[in-house]
């Protein structure tokens, strides 16, 4: 049976020295991506999803 998760993933980037660099992830086989992740079951919503996961990926807090 294949269940459909639902993802959340995000864009986050920042201008240095007038140019925009993009934040990736990278996993240990060498493959870049988005930072979020697939919604869990005691996720309200993809909003919380995603400040779940950028919390465990990267350490960032929403406020």
């Amino acid at each position: 049976m294949n269940d459909v998760v639902p993802v959340a993933k995000a864009i986050l980037y920042t201008t240095i020295n007038d140019e925009r660099v993009f934040l990736l992830t990278k996993e240990t086989h060498g493959i870049y991506y988005l930072p979020g992740g697939g919604q869990n079951p005691e996720d309200k919503d993809l909003v919380a999803t995603l400040k779940r996961e950028l919390s465990e990926e990267l350490s960032l807090e929403s406020g």
